[in-house]
């Protein structure tokens, strides 16, 4: 992201889509959050732009067409800006690590070796739903679930 956030809001060229974040998967041993019973970690994006053609900017979109509602709200309304964002802090909650291993390649020429690097893959409460429109629905449904009753007692200022 920019420093002055420009970067942070673009056309995405998808009006079914508000918000995009990229999210790291994993982490080397040493820096992996911890994450116990009822415990949880967080870890922050390294990018999220807001899609300036998408059902967090507008109600409708630039071509005409209505956009998706979330959760029953209507596209740009106030709780479904509240719900979306909602949705992609759900996957920077770490929930759990799992060791895995990645294959990288050391040296030069002769000298050339194989190793497996030791990483931790992060379980976040969300999964990862970027291109996958019916993943993002159903974890959309349970951020609504958990959280319908405090969105309905908001009221915008």
């Amino acid at each position: 992201m920019a420093a002055d956030g420009n970067d942070s809001y673009q056309d995405l060229n998808n009006p079914n889509t508000g918000i995009e974040m990229t999210v790291p998967a994993g982490e080397p041993t040493s820096d992996a959050p911890v994450a116990t019973n009822d415990v949880f970690a967080a870890i922050s994006p390294s990018a999220v732009t807001i899609n300036t053609n998408g059902p967090f900017m507008r109600r409708i979109s630039t071509d005409g067409h209505s956009l998706p509602s979330f959760g029953g709200y209507r596209a740009g309304s106030f709780r479904a800006r509240v719900l979306q964002l909602l949705h992609e802090v759900g996957h920077l909650v770490i929930t759990g690590t799992s060791l895995a291993y990645k294959e990288i390649t050391v040296g030069k020429g002769k000298n050339k070796q194989k190793r497996h690097l030791p990483y931790r893959s992060l379980n976040s409460l969300l999964p990862a739903d970027k291109d996958k429109p019916s993943l993002s629905m159903e974890n959309t449904d349970k951020v609504f679930s958990a959280c319908h009753s405090r969105i309905e007692e908001l009221v915008p200022r």
